[in-house]
């Protein structure tokens, strides 16, 4: 049976706040917090002495190519990674970064903090690439990249660890991240019609390539739980499930048991004829399948 439900917004951790950073290389550190779960980088000089005038291209294209091999490494050694963007002249700015940097080493994963200071404007390419305009920030990034948790002014454990997603929650944000249309499949071996889905999401994600993304799951999967009770999709389902997600992060359809690629293809025509791609439901706050805010507590559909 395919049915068609009411969207809902899930949480899109696409970030768009505020301002500039400090110049250096990105290295390991060797400080005394340094230790193989939690792993402190610093900005070191790329031009010698330190300043805030500097912004010449090159020092600016080092600094963005040492953040990606970071996060290279992060995601080879399934590590999450923290972004701290203040302002490092700011009185008590430090302190505050020290106090952030403690709660980051005691999540229960493995963790690299990186701090940037929004004054340095050879960094203003990372800004622009975070949307980063204000400060204090803290991004959290879950191994593959997607930004899981954007968190604005002070920040708490239990916000920390709500930026600690499943792998495939990460997979989902990384797609809507990149503005792709999700084909999020429930299958298994034990669940009917299952290859029916996974050949029409193939099909369909063929015929829009470089736009869609099938991200397919497993409900007998533990590592998935929390996940699949967000999208309201039971671990003893007998039946394949398919949810078709906007690049704006709505649930715009729901399809239960086989499709077709012409149901994925309606499903896409129908987020082409809404300017947002978003549900009119009201923000609330939740998770991946369910109403949610953004890091700034706005709706991310407004």
């Amino acid at each position: 049976m395919i049915s068609k439900v009411r969207k809902i917004v899930i949480l899109v951790a696409i970030i768009l706040i505020p301002a500039g950073l400090g110049v250096g290389v990105i290295l390991w550190g060797s400080d005394s917090d340094q230790t193989d779960e939690f792993r402190h980088l610093h900005l070191a000089s790329l031009a010698g002495e330190s300043g805030k005038d500097r912004t010449d291209e090159a020092t600016a294209a080092a600094i963005e190519s040492k953040l990606t091999d970071v996060l290279l490494e992060s995601s080879l050694q399934n590590r999450y990674t923290v972004l701290y963007f203040y302002d490092a002249g700011r009185s008590g700015s430090r302190t505050e970064a020290k106090q952030v940097a403690s709660m980051a080493s005691k999540l229960p994963h493995s963790t690299a903090w990186l701090e940037v200071d929004v004054k340095d404007q050879a960094m203003r390419p990372i800004l622009t690439k975070y949307g980063i305009r204000a400060e204090p920030v803290t991004l959290i990034l879950a191994p593959n990249g997607a930004v899981t948790a954007g968190l604005t002014g002070a920040v708490s454990a239990e916000m920390f660890e709500r930026g600690l997603v499943s792998p495939k929650t990460a997979e989902v944000f990384k797609a809507i991240q990149a503005e792709k249309i999700v084909f999020l499949t429930f299958v298994g071996p034990k669940l009917t019609d299952s290859d029916a889905v996974r050949q029409a999401a193939q099909q369909a994600a063929v015929q829009m390539a470089g736009i869609s993304s099938v991200i397919e799951i497993n409900p007998q999967d533990q590592a998935e739980k929390k996940f699949l009770e967000q999208c309201g999709i039971s671990p003893d389902s007998k039946v394949a499930h398919t949810l078709v997600i906007s690049p704006r992060g709505a649930v715009v359809r729901r399809f239960h048991g086989a499709i077709t690629p012409q149901h994925l293809y309606d499903a896409f025509q129908s987020i082409l004829a809404q300017d947002s791609g978003c549900g009119s439901e009201p923000i609330t706050g939740g998770s991946a399948c369910q109403p949610a805010r953004g890091a700034t507590g706005q709706s991310t559909c407004n």
